[in-house]
């Protein structure tokens, strides 16, 4: 007799229970919301703490007790986050990875909401996924082939193709983790196998993916390794039709769960599968007695940790078997509890929106702050990078600007002392033809050229703004071309030019002489040396000079003795 052929006892007494078991689980949610103010403040304490950290204190507080769930979500939270911050780290990833599958099992195995768990393990899969993180995405599928599995069980039989899919996710789990070197996700794979075939009695369509079990190499005194050891030796048996060495394996496999882990929502789960297991043998051979008797010890374990979804299956269970017996009170009772069951897990959803509006409220907030203290974090590196990139790029150019100064500061040093030199210099008398029919002799024009230097020394008549060689030749007394000739056979150049060096030469003294002139700009002295403008000075005195007048004129006040001309 199979689970299909028992018809369902009446359900109308459900809906007189729905009341009352809305209001004490509306309840039992409101004695719980003072925690919600300690778990956001958790939030902000723990915002700081290392990832590998806050993934073994959720990992605590999952196990530890249910009124830890929310500071275990609240640790995946935080780390979760990271990744969507921008953290592209390996660790940092695979970190992120784990706790969104954590969030995901928490939503699964104690909030009962499969809608979550579902959206935050495909959000986990896309990541391990995107990162190749192939064992990871094995442990993925796993998780998804339970979550499917358990809503098979819940609704059956109204989904029959919840238990296609969990198959499906089951094999891409070993596909994946074939070449991993995880040895937990492909124990728990065989295990999810060997419950898949006993539960449903498809003992040929998993032959060939148990398989894979018999070639595993690992160390075999491990306790998981012995517990999927004994499951897939009753896999054997009954594949054999040994239903009674079926059982013995199925027992043997007890002593292993219990060192597997000593946290009791797990031990429960695999307790309950074990129960389970032996309840579908056992009825298949007609034994219903005995298959209820280790439903009901099953039952009171998923009561003591309040396992919802394994006592909706067991009650189901219970309802389907004691119908079997005829047990008419008993089925109605179960078939009773299993509907309080499913309705509680409804109901726990509904209220756990309820109770978690203000929670994730205050739980985005928070992770708001955090994804923005790490967007300011991120921001402020690349301005500290691009700050450091142009300090090196002006101080480079400070370098280069230091050395040109360098450069033009020492040319202008040599300019300069020529430029003295040039001052002391007496003047030189040079051959010229251009006058050799000139009536002067060598003694007139020596004494005219002395005349001449005489009247060119005197600053007051060379800086006077009309000063022409007509002036220059009354000056001394003789004829403008007679001066004429002597400036150019003794200068080798015209009265302007010889003009604008004798002026250049004063503008040097002056400029040199910072006592005196040090009070005048370089448009006050170009006006006392009777230049008609400042650019006609400065672009005559670069020519003479080599520099400007006021590179000159820092010269002239950083030379140790600067040459004061007379």
């Amino acid at each position: 007799m199979t689970d299909c052929h028992i018809r369902h006892a009446n359900s109308a007494p459900i809906k007189r229970l729905r009341m009352p078991l809305l209001v004490m689980l509306l309840l039992l949610q409101l004695t719980s919301l003072p925690l919600l103010a300690k778990t956001t403040g958790n939030l902000q304490k723990w915002s700081h703490l290392p990832s590998a950290q806050l993934l073994q204190m959720g990992q605590q507080y999952k196990d530890t007790t249910l009124w830890m769930t929310d500071s275990a979500l609240v640790c995946y939270t935080i780390v979760a986050n990271r990744y969507f911050a921008g953290s592209q780290d390996t660790e940092e990833v695979r970190n992120s990875i784990k706790a969104m599958i954590g969030i995901g099992c928490i939503y699964y195995y104690l909030y009962f909401d499969y809608e979550k768990a579902l959206y935050h393990l495909n959000e986990a899969l896309q990541v391990a996924t995107k990162h190749h993180q192939d064992d990871m995405v094995a442990s993925i599928h796993f998780d998804l082939s339970n979550l499917y599995t358990v809503f098979a069980q819940i609704n059956h039989p109204n989904t029959p193709k919840a238990y296609e899919e969990a198959l499906r996710y089951l094999r891409l789990a070993q596909q994946e983790a074939q070449g991993t070197a995880n040895l937990t996700v492909k124990l728990n794979i065989t295990a999810a196998f060997c419950d898949y075939a006993i539960t449903t009695g498809h003992l040929e369509e998993v032959k060939a993916d148990l398989a894979a079990f018999d070639t595993l190499t690992c160390d075999t005194s491990l306790a998981k390794y012995q517990y999927t050891r004994c499951m897939r030796r009753a896999v054997g048996q009954l594949h054999e039709g040994n239903e009674e060495q079926a059982l013995y394996w199925l027992d043997q496999s007890l002593p292993h769960a219990r060192l597997v882990s000593t946290s009791g929502p797990l031990y429960t789960r695999m307790y309950a599968t074990v129960c389970a297991s032996k309840a579908h043998i056992l009825s298949r051979k007609g034994r219903f007695r005995e298959a209820i008797t280790h439903l009901e010890n099953a039952l009171q374990m998923a009561r003591r940790y309040d396992a919802k979804d394994i006592k909706a299956d067991l009650c189901r269970l219970l309802y389907l078997y004691h119908e079997a017996l005829g047990n008419r009170e008993a089925s109605t009772h179960y078939h009773l509890a299993y509907y309080q069951q499913k309705d509680s897990l409804l109901l726990n959803n509904k209220l756990g929106d309820i109770q978690e509006l203000k929670f994730r409220y205050e739980l985005e907030q928070a992770n708001s702050e955090i994804r923005q203290m790490a967007r300011q974090a991120r921001i402020q590196r690349i301005a500290t990078t691009i700050a450091l990139l142009v300090a090196a790029v002006i101080l480079t150019m400070l370098i280069l600007l230091w050395r040109n100064y360098r450069l033009i500061h020492a040319k202008n040093a040599v300019l300069y002392q020529k430029s003295q030199e040039s001052l002391k210099a007496p003047a030189t008398s040079l051959p010229a033809s251009k006058y050799e029919k000139s009536p002067l002799d060598l003694s007139v024009k020596q004494e005219l050229m002395e005349r001449i230097q005489k009247a060119m020394a005197d600053p007051a008549t060379i800086c006077m703004p009309d000063f022409t060689i007509a002036l220059l030749a009354q000056k001394v007394n003789a004829k403008p071309r007679h001066v004429s000739q002597v400036i150019n056979e003794k200068y080798e150049r015209g009265f302007t030019q010889m003009l604008c060096e004798y002026r250049i030469k004063e503008a040097c003294r002056r400029m040199s002489d910072p006592q005196h002139y040090g009070h005048l700009s370089i448009e006050g002295l170009s006006t006392g040396l009777g230049f008609k403008s400042r650019s006609n000075f400065v672009s005559n005195f670069k020519r003479i000079v080599g520099m400007s007048p006021s590179e000159y004129k820092n010269h002239s006040k950083n030379a140790e003795t600067p040459h004061q001309p007379t």
